[in-house]
């Protein structure tokens, strides 16, 4: 009897943490996504958070499939025979499934946000000099975006490139925001506002020491 008790919590616990057959598929299909492919495309860019883009590969990779095991194959085993699933080494409280749908919806994040990012560059005063500098048909596909705010599809590499000459003059700053609360905590005592906003500016100064503060352009990694 407790056998069976155990083989009934382990498979809801299996069916819970693993893909099964259709959110396997779907995982495939966010892997093979035209939003993925650009954000790729994109993240050669270097004024982009491309860490957003490996942070979100990264976890759609960890996601495991595995909809072959059945109750008989506990019988002989105290876990999955084909892919070894521990409910104590799970860390994600969250179902598999739901998960595919919570990457689905970041997926589209992740595109909007850039889209945004790209047009506010673009539209910088810094950006829009360098504009007059590209050659008739990149300049023009460049155009086209701002004043449709739609990036192509499918995103070639003449827009990349064309963008990347764009951006060129923009200097990319990475904030890391571990780094930058270990900043402004101190040593983790009270502090007055200004004592806050002193070590705030110091932190900036230092990553912009020696470049041009109208070029820097900080990303949040």
């Amino acid at each position: 009897m407790k056998r069976q008790k155990y083989i009934e919590i382990y498979i809801e616990l299996h069916t819970k943490a693993r893909l099964g057959i259709t959110d396997d598929k779907r995982k495939a299909a966010l892997l093979n996504d035209d939003r993925l492919t650009t954000l790729q495309r994109l993240a050669t860019v270097k004024i982009m958070p491309k860490q957003q883009l490996t942070d979100f590969q990264n976890q759609l990779a960890k996601m495991q499939s595995c909809f072959a095991m059945t109750s008989q194959d506990l019988e002989n085993s105290p876990t999955c025979p084909y892919c070894s699933f521990r409910p104590s080494q799970e860390t994600s409280k969250i179902a598999a499934g739901q998960m595919i749908d919570q990457l689905d919806e970041k997926l589209d994040a992740l595109l909007a946000n850039w889209t945004k990012t790209i047009l506010e560059n673009l539209e910088d005063p810094i950006t829009l000099a360098n504009l007059d500098l590209l050659k008739n048909d990149e300049r023009k596909t460049l155009d086209d975006f701002i004043d449709t705010k739609n990036l192509p599809e499918p995103l070639d590499i003449d827009f990349v490139n064309a963008l990347q000459e764009a951006l060129s003059g923009l200097v990319k700053v990475s904030v890391n925001f571990d780094d930058l609360h270990t900043t402004i905590a101190g040593g983790g005592g009270p502090a007055t506002p200004d004592e806050l906003k002193k070590r705030f500016m110091e932190y900036i100064d230092k990553l912009t020491r020696g470049k041009d503060p109208a070029k820097v352009r900080m990303i949040f990694d």
